[in-house]
């Protein structure tokens, strides 16, 4: 009886993992679904790769939304459901994990299509893909930290599909970003004498070029362990998360979302992993003031004044020396390197502002 007690158990665990994920129907207030409201959880192929994507909104005449989430390898799916849900009202909001990331992660990727250039062709397809299904001649485009940078390059080499693009967490050089993401890590520790953050961070850096001792294991293989021990004081320091909204509620979001199976979540910290240890070292090559100093369409910088993930005092230059019909750049005072997430009203706000001053039909 024991061990077919213990048979049951495993079974149980085993199906609830690979369960299948949903998305839940958009209601009114009677608890009715929205005869004009979209939501649907679906795999597509972009690139010559299974990649999923989900799409939400009240009205599909509403305009499109695509979301580029951060990482690369970091998905925010769940979190842009969990926080964001407002969005649904305004635009149809397609959430993309894209390849190497959440439920589009697969050990049958080959590394070497992990690049920059290969997930702004992604992008690009999926554009298409999103036009021509709704019918449409533009959409809007915004991109979280990574997907910040991917958003910038994507809009500057096709322009014609965007009406607007939403910067959050502005990337700008990946390379200056960590230098001084490791200075105030260290000011920190030593305004709070943390001789043990002071000592560990004396021990990796300051990083050069963008790269911190032990990122690097002995057979040049990049292996994030100097990087991994900044993130953690950053995340201590509020560097990265500020106020109440931190890691804690993140893995809560991803164990509890509708959209991802439970073996979906457990992946999910292998599937960043994967993402960044592959493509880091291209990254840090990133130089928007040199690459992009002009963009041809509007764009909108959301930058929390406590990040230092990718610090305000970077990405404001840039966003005052990029030449662009229109922009604005907003500063949210109770966040650090997610304002979407840890100021969702505030941010959702700017989003009424960017429609109501780019959207024609």
């Amino acid at each position: 009886m024991k061990n077919c007690s213990k048979c049951t158990f495993f079974v149980i665990v085993i199906s609830t993992m690979f369960s299948c994920a949903w998305t839940p129907a958009i209601k009114n207030s009677e608890g009715k679904r929205i005869p004009q409201s979209i939501a649907s959880l679906e795999e597509i192929e972009l690139g010559g790769i299974k990649q999923w994507i989900l799409i939400r909104g009240e009205d599909v005449s509403k305009p499109i939304l695509l979301f580029l989430h951060g990482g690369p390898g970091c998905a925010e799916m769940p979190l842009v459901t969990r926080f964001n849900p407002d969005l649904e009202k305004l635009f149809v909001v397609v959430m993309w994990d894209q390849r190497g990331a959440g439920k589009s992660y697969s050990r049958k990727i080959p590394e070497e299509s992990m690049t920059i250039e290969q997930y702004i062709d992604d992008t690009r397809e999926l554009t298409q893909i999103l036009k021509e299904r709704f019918g449409r001649d533009k959409i809007y485009l915004a991109g979280h930290s990574w997907g910040s940078g991917l958003g910038m390059f994507t809009v500057d080499r096709y322009p014609e599909d965007y009406y607007a693009f939403v910067g959050i967490g502005q990337i700008v050089n990946l390379a200056d970003n960590e230098l001084t993401s490791w200075r105030y890590c260290y000011d920190e520790a030593i305004s709070r004498d943390d001789k043990k953050a002071i000592n560990q961070l004396e021990e990796i850096g300051p990083p050069e070029d963008g790269v911190y001792k032990g990122d690097f294991n002995k057979k040049g293989k990049f292996v994030m362990r100097g990087l991994g021990t900044e993130r953690k004081w950053l995340t201590k320091y509020e560097g990265w998360w500020f106020g109440e909204t931190g890691i804690g509620m993140i893995v809560k979001t991803l164990l509890t979302t509708k959209e991802y199976t439970l073996g979906e979540s457990i992946r999910y910290l292998k599937a960043s992993n994967f993402s960044l240890s592959v493509m880091w070292p291209e990254l840090l090559k990133v130089d928007l003031e040199k690459d992009i100093p002009e963009v041809k369409i509007p764009v909108y910088f959301c930058v929390g004044r406590h990040d230092y993930n990718t610090p305000g005092e970077l990405s404001y230059p840039y966003y005052e020396m990029l030449a662009a019909p229109e922009k604005d750049f907003f500063w949210f005072e109770r966040s650090a390197h997610s304002p979407c997430f840890e100021e969702p009203l505030e941010f959702n706000q700017v989003m009424k502002k960017v429609v109501a001053e780019t959207y024609s039909r």
